[in-house]
């Protein structure tokens, strides 16, 4: 099954949404008001909203990451044990230096190093 927004851009909200049926050439039109419409346009939203907040987390990690391995001595291990340890990117920006030296495979150059750097791009040092 597909549900097709309307085509004219300047139908907008009074447009009528199309569901398509697999084996069928016409599309199936529901009324408006019809509570099965509604419950359609729902669940094609929320699947929306929640492909879109998983990009972005995804792209969130990709860029934090493809930063951190930036970083001498900041590989693709100490990069994954840092996000395992503090289990979420923006828990890492907000770490101290003494928790980041203490996260499996740091050790406090390296931990110096990522704290500088992340503080630095927060614009929290010079």
């Amino acid at each position: 099954m597909a549900l097709a927004k309307p085509g004219d851009p300047d139908a907008g909200k009074n447009g009528v949404d199309r569901i398509y049926l697999p084996g069928r050439r016409e599309p199936v039109v529901l009324d408006p008001a019809d509570p099965v419409i509604h419950l359609i346009q729902r669940i094609r939203d929320e699947s929306h909203r929640f492909a879109v907040t998983y990009y972005r987390k995804l792209h969130t990690r990709d860029t934090l990451t493809s930063r951190l391995k930036e970083i001498k001595g900041i590989g693709k291990t100490r990069t994954l044990s840092l996000l395992r340890h503090f289990g979420s990117l923006e828990r890492v920006r907000r770490a101290s230096l003494k928790d980041l030296a203490q996260a499996p495979s740091m050790n406090l150059d390296a931990a110096s190093r990522v704290f500088n750097i992340l503080r630095q791009e927060a614009g929290l040092t010079k």
